[in-house]
């Protein structure tokens, strides 16, 4: 007797579908480690002093650096992910969704798995701008840091040293 779970019994349309949504669940879960990182980055800026030490200025200005590389590097990526975006949404999905029904009715499986590849093709760019919208939060964070650290340590030099 055959196990029910042997892929090789379920229908290739299927065996997709879980490789799909295994993809989309693991870069779920690679953006919210991503948000957590943001969060703490956050959290870290409400609890720290305003005014950094020269070591931890250096460190934060060496990891802008390299967030500023990644953002530079994948540029062309996140280019080409919003326009795929922006033909699911302004075209591809409604005409789609338009003859959904019909394609259902009729059995169309071609038509409908090729609008399921679509759809997943959309999911995945979407996932892809979120991926860099966490680049870009970090590096408005870190670049915030260092600025209101740069104001901080001007205004405690113009205000002279403490009196004793």
């Amino acid at each position: 007797m055959e196990a029910i779970d042997d892929p090789n019994r379920w229908p290739d349309g299927l065996r997709k579908e879980n490789d799909v949504t295994e993809k989309l669940q693991l870069l779920c879960a690679q953006l919210r480690l991503k948000l957590h990182a943001i969060d703490r980055m956050v959290e870290q800026i409400e609890t720290k002093p305003t005014a950094l030490t020269p070591a931890v200025e250096e460190s934060l200005e060496a990891r802008l650096a390299r967030v500023d590389e990644v953002i530079r590097r994948d540029r062309a990526s996140v280019a080409e992910a919003s326009a795929k975006v922006r033909a699911w949404v302004d075209h591809a999905r409604d005409q789609a969704n338009a003859q959904r029904d019909e394609w259902r009715a009729q059995r169309r499986t071609h038509d409908l798995n090729a609008r399921a590849d679509d759809a997943e093709v959309y999911a995945f760019a979407v996932l892809e701008l979120a991926d860099a919208a966490t680049r870009e939060c970090s590096h408005a964070i870190l670049e915030a840091l260092l600025a209101r650290s740069d104001a901080n340590q001007a205004s405690l030099a113009e205000a002279g040293p403490l009196p004793t």
